[in-house]
């Protein structure tokens, strides 16, 4: 593992297991096994540290979203994307997709914050649109506020997260629960 992806690692779950201004520069460097002066190669200070972790955290959940997620295709195919996006997220990057969980609730500075919550309204207000056009084209049950649908849905998947990450559930049990939610989320709203 590359020194700069260890950091990152490091960083992302002592981050998300304590608070982004309890832990030291010291704290990463010794968990992550490298020097200061390596931690200081690749970021000016802790800020920027963080700031490149949400960057990348991003950059990787848009990644995947781009490779599992087409919206062009079948509602069910749309949304069994989500779950697979997520599902190779926890498989490939845990500590990273944990980290970004606890993004808001984490004290970390102000305009990061409004950032990442920026961001997050972003997507919601893109799926929120998505739903509302499948209701027009008579995919998706009518009558329902399309704003109701869509914190329903990401509700069902903040919820089995919260569960994988409280119970310490193995990436298969995250895996079948999350199919088997969104696929109950289907049953009852998909028409196609």
């Amino acid at each position: 593992m590359e020194t700069k992806e260890k950091i990152f690692i490091t960083a992302a779950k002592l981050f998300a297991e304590q608070d982004y201004y309890k832990v030291s520069v010291r704290e990463i460097c010794e968990k992550a096994e490298v020097t200061k002066p390596s931690l200081y190669y690749y970021f000016k200070d802790k800020q920027t540290l963080l700031e490149e972790l949400i960057k990348d955290a991003n950059k990787y959940y848009f990644k995947l979203k781009a490779l599992h997620v087409h919206t062009a295709g079948s509602v069910r195919k749309t949304l069994i994307g989500y779950s697979k996006l997520y599902i190779d997220f926890v498989r490939n990057q845990p500590e990273m997709l944990k980290f970004m969980s606890q993004i808001q609730f984490m004290n970390i500075p102000e305009t990061l914050k409004e950032n990442e919550r920026i961001n997050d309204e972003k997507e919601l207000n893109e799926f929120t649109r998505y739903i509302a056009r499948q209701q027009k084209e008579g995919r998706i049950k009518p009558g329902i506020d399309p704003v109701l649908l869509c914190h329903n849905f990401w509700g069902m998947i903040i919820i089995v997260f919260a569960l994988y990450l409280m119970k310490n559930y193995q990436v298969d049990g995250f895996e079948k629960n999350l199919k088997l939610a969104i696929e109950f989320w289907i049953e009852q709203f998909v028409i196609e």
